[in-house]
């Protein structure tokens, strides 16, 4: 019989890089051990699994328990997110299965994580950290409202940041690696997020001279920023065509894209809340893309580029530069993007040396490659912990 692991998983339901990453740890689980994902409410595993690639509602060993109905019904009822207090929550929830269960290993995707035993945390962004750094501040985290709720949902979550730092720490990128050495004191192994896309990339001279954005539709991704910077090239005299893809997450900036495209032309093309699958067709069908999050965590659609052979110009900022490992493909303003975009499309050498270097770039990013490294960390900790149990 199967020794069981715990998986605690925030939000199933909360799509992007970090959904993928905690299924693709379940699917990697699920090789040796009976899995129970925790998660804030429950999803269609068979539909997740069509957009992320995985296999997992076939799995006869795989259990995913979720806050109670009553729980979830109340949080509907409230006026904002509430996002801390129900990790907390569901952290305390977490550690009665643990202390009932008793599993072999424990593994959280969900950054900082206390379950009252040590267990293997994928980190993202250390988020639990306060004070808020500078890296991840608003001004509403100055309030003292904020501080007193951050205060009583570590109560309620019974949460220890000593017991965090008892933890076995993977990071998503080096730059977070080197946040969570800075801001915990301890060291952060690195293991990027798998980047599954069908087999197969278009070959170049068959695809449109076009630019890619994509990811959720939200202010601090910039798609109004890929706009302007599609626009100046266009203005040098390169017919190139803009295509943005992914699921609306802020319709009042939506609106702003959708009302400049407009005003700019045909040439913005919007493919919205589509179909993984489909997303990914039309992003290969691209030549180019361009991701213009400042301070990215790491940035999956980055890694997604590379594997579907689209050469990604990256803000300088962040884990997503790490991806790409090449100051040709790195810019800090639209300026420097225009010119960086520009010597691809002026400069044949300059574009097939690049070609080749993110043709070596996207091998990093395979979902065996995580799945083994999972495994192999996921193996370490349960042996450290049969020998004190």
């Amino acid at each position: 019989m199967k020794p069981d692991a715990l998986l605690f998983i925030g939000n199933l339901r909360e799509r992007g890089g970090g959904l993928a990453v905690g299924l693709w740890t379940a699917q990697a689980l699920a090789e040796r051990y009976r899995v129970t994902i925790v998660s804030w409410a429950p999803a269609d595993l068979a539909m997740l699994d069509a957009t992320y690639g995985t296999r997992l509602a076939k799995l006869s060993n795989l259990e995913v328990i979720h806050a109670p109905a009553w729980l979830r019904r109340l949080f509907r009822l409230s006026a904002g997110r509430l996002v801390l207090l129900k990790s907390m929550l569901l952290m305390r929830i977490a550690q009665r299965l643990v202390r009932h269960r008793e599993p072999a290993v424990i593994v959280s995707t969900s950054n900082e994580t206390d379950l009252k035993r040590p267990l293997l945390q994928y980190i993202h962004f250390p988020w639990l950290y306060w004070p808020r750094p500078d890296t991840d501040l608003r001004w509403y985290h100055h309030s003292l409202l904020v501080l007193a709720y951050r205060k009583l949902c570590r109560i309620i979550g019974n949460y220890d940041p000593e017991r965090v730092r008892q933890n076995t720490t993977l990071a998503n990128s080096h730059w977070t690696a080197s946040l969570y050495r800075q801001w915990y004191g301890q060291e952060a192994d690195t293991l990027h997020p798998p980047a599954v896309i069908p087999d197969g990339a278009m070959d170049w001279a068959a695809r449109k001279q076009a630019v890619v954005c994509l990811g959720r539709i939200s202010r601090e991704k910039r798609q109004l920023d890929v706009i302007e910077i599609v626009r100046r090239l266009r203005a040098r005299g390169h017919g190139l065509e803009l295509y943005i893809c992914g699921f609306s997450q802020d319709r009042d900036y939506l609106q702003q894209i959708q009302e400049k495209a407009a005003r700019v032309g045909s040439w913005v093309k919007l493919h919205l809340d589509l179909p993984r699958a489909e997303m990914l067709t039309i992003a290969g069908e691209c030549r180019y893309g361009i991701h213009a999050m400042v301070d990215e965590h790491f940035g999956i659609v980055v890694a997604e580029m590379l594997q579907l052979g689209v050469l990604p110009f990256v803000h300088e900022s962040g884990g997503a530069a790490a991806i790409v490992e090449d100051k040709r493909l790195l810019w800090d303003n639209e300026e420097t993007a225009v010119e960086r975009v520009a010597a691809c499309l002026e400069g044949p050498d300059h574009l097939a040396s690049l070609r080749r270097h993110c043709e070596q770039r996207a091998q990093a990013y395979s979902h065996r490659h995580f799945m083994d490294s999972i495994l192999t960390y996921a193996r370490q900790l349960e042996t450290e912990t049969s020998k004190f149990s």
